[in-house]
This record gives C-alpha cells, structure tokens and sequence, in this order.
C-alpha cells in the first residue's frame, strides 16, 4: 500500500517579537514623517500654534509648526519600548514627556496612528510574509 503525500496546508502566524520591533519602527518613522508634515492622526493640518510660542519657535527653531522639534527631547523619548508576539508597545518612559504628548493630545491628537500610518504598517507587514506552505 502506498502512502499518499499530505496535501499542502496554509499557516498563518503572528509576527514574532523581532518582526513587531521591526513594524513599530515601521511605525515610528511614519509618525515622525506625519509630524514633520505638522498634521494629526486623522492626516489632517494640525493646530497651529499659539502667536506667542510661534514668533518664539520661529525664531529658536523654524518652522513655526507643531512638530515637537523645539528642543527635540520629547521625540527622541519615542521608541518601541517592548515587543512580544503579535504585540509592540510604543511610548516614552519619560514623565515629562508623557506629560507634553498628553497635553498635545488634548488640544489636537497627534499622538496615535493615522490612516497613512496604518497603510505604511500594512505595506511593511505585507513585505514580511508571515504566510508560509507546510507540506
């Protein structure tokens, strides 16, 4: 009797913990980009900011927009702060930090993903192929 090959089968598994390192950096540069641009997480203009801050960060740190530039410390507190399978946690340990993201966030949410930012995850995870042919 002869034995008959098991037909191939499709597996689909969750990105393991160095792929979801990978896609929150992925991430983090479309954030950081969306924030250059100066816009929110609906890909939006964002608020501009109060005259008084504008004349003082047009003046220390052009351009007058709401980028988190001024002196930088916020955004470059924001990293991938730990990944499992199927999980990536993005945020700052900083409490000072936590405290302007918040605050920002209030007035005008920049803080978040945004439908461009989904779509250059999506496209990274796609590139990754988790979909592997056992058999």
């Amino acid at each position: 009797m002869t034995k008959l090959p098991k037909p191939p089968r499709f597996v689909v598994t969750p990105p393991d913990a160095g792929r979801m390192n990978e896609l929150g950096k992925t991430f983090l540069t479309a954030f950081k980009e969306r924030l250059d641009r100066a816009q929110n997480i609906f890909d939006a203009p964002a608020r501009p900011l109060s005259r008084a801050y504008a004349r003082r960060k047009a003046r220390l740190k052009p351009p007058a927009i709401r980028n988190l530039r001024m002196s930088g410390i916020t955004r470059d507190t924001i990293h991938v702060m730990a990944s499992a399978e199927g999980r990536a946690v993005i945020g700052t340990r900083d409490w000072r930090a936590n405290m302007i993201l918040t605050r920002q966030n209030r007035l005008d949410p920049q803080w978040g993903m945004s439908p461009r930012d989904r779509a250059a995850v999506e496209r990274r995870l796609a590139e990754m192929k988790s979909v592997r042919t056992e058999g």
